[in-house]
């Protein structure tokens, strides 16, 4: 009976219909039971459009979940690969905020410094292999040295303070 008070309300509010006590419900308008329900329809939609974009949120976070996951285990994975050999070279980028741009790897005492050798440097999309004491580290180039992650670690600080 609530459910049919509160349908009936609704509907007298629209001016759909209107209650005489006693007497019982006339309607009104048909045309405007028909706007009533076009409303209402397009409210629904609206409803079911942003229940599906909701759906497709939760999906979308699961799937993000997911992809950490994966990029945890393969990360994981290459940490333990690194452990296993050393001679994996790591790559360090030189750009302008390295405190030794424009020296040499002599001058830097580089693999006394980090225990980390240098076997290529990268510049200007060539390879130049195994650099000796007198080649100048410039901005833009990438370092490609092998030594275990302390070693890594050394060079960076080493490079960037």
């Amino acid at each position: 009976p609530e459910t049919i008070r509160r349908a009936v309300s609704l509907l007298e509010e629209a001016n759909v219909l209107t209650v005489n006590p006693g007497a019982g419900i006339v309607i009104l308008s048909t045309q405007a039971a028909e706007e009533y329900m076009k409303k209402h329809q397009t409210i629904s939609s609206l409803h079911s459009v942003q229940d599906n974009l909701l759906d497709m949120i939760a999906q979308q976070r699961t799937i993000s979940l997911k992809i950490e996951e994966n990029i945890q285990s393969i990360m994981n994975s290459a940490d333990r690969f690194s452990y296993f050999n050393p001679l994996t070279p790591f790559e360090i980028d030189i750009e302008n905020d390295c405190v030794h741009v424009n020296q040499t790897i002599g001058e830097l005492n580089f693999w006394h410094q980090t225990s980390a050798t240098i076997i290529a440097i990268k510049r200007d999309g060539k390879m130049i292999v195994s650099p000796g004491p007198y080649a100048i580290l410039t901005a833009g180039d990438k370092l490609l040295i092998i030594g275990d992650k302390d070693a890594y670690q050394q060079s960076k600080k080493l490079l960037y303070g």
